[in-house]
């Protein structure tokens, strides 16, 4: 778009090689035969050479100029638009990972609650042993125990489905093994002010950027548009 207000030179450079007949344009010499000099009716081959060059600019063009910033700003829009799928990876990932560790705290969870469960039954065996309880008691222990394996079994299952995702989000290979460094610990984050965010966000985020640049674009197009109608 920008070429349209550039000013445009193009040169060009021939060579010819040709010859003329004299009696095709209707010139034709009799001279006496006692002359020993001769007009030929042909001239040539003779040659010439030419080098041509041109220079334009448009001094106001209204429609190159709104073609011109419209371009831009779809540029700027697509530049923009590059970003936000960055972005949009990048909090994909995060959230697959902040997922996959919160799993594996999980499955920590569950196994301390299996070793209560075992101690639990334990302690309900020796009790039935000992005579003090009833082997409803025991059996009633045993089922806690159960279940809470069976949970554990469910969570590593969905613990190792979401390290697939994971991997499958950051580009490793599906039968990878991927083995968390860091645990999920709590922290305390400050809430922030409702008007502060809200100005952060319309200055950082990406998305909103090229939906202002598209408005631009667009704005550009109606301009050009009215220009056409008056």
């Amino acid at each position: 778009m920008l070429s349209a207000l550039l000013p445009n030179i193009s040169a060009n450079a021939s060579e010819k090689v040709c010859q003329v007949n004299l009696a095709a344009y209707g010139f034709s010499f009799k001279l006496p035969s006692n002359l020993n000099f001769s007009i030929p009716s042909v001239v040539g081959p003779f040659s010439y050479s030419q080098v041509q060059g041109v220079l334009s600019q448009s001094i106001l063009d209204p429609v190159a100029i709104q073609n011109w910033k419209a371009s831009k700003e779809l540029e700027i829009g697509a530049r923009l638009a590059a970003r936000d799928a960055r972005e949009l990876v990048v909090l994909a990932v995060a959230s697959s990972y902040l997922q996959t560790v919160a799993a594996a705290a999980r499955i920590e969870s569950q196994r301390a609650q299996v070793d209560n469960a075992q101690a639990v039954y334990n302690q309900a065996q020796v009790r039935k042993t000992a005579g003090t309880n009833a082997r409803i008691d025991v059996m009633r222990t045993l089922v806690e125990l159960q279940t809470q394996k069976q949970r554990l079994k469910s969570l590593g299952s969905d613990w190792r489905k979401q390290k697939i995702a994971l991997a499958r989000a950051i580009g490793l290979p599906l039968d990878c093994e991927i083995t968390l460094s860091e645990p999920l610990v709590s922290g305390k984050a400050a809430i922030p002010d409702s008007a502060s965010a809200i100005a952060q966000a319309f200055e950082n985020r990406q998305d909103i950027q090229g939906a202002e640049a598209h408005a631009h674009f667009v704005g550009h197009l109606l301009h050009r548009e009215a220009f056409f109608q008056t």
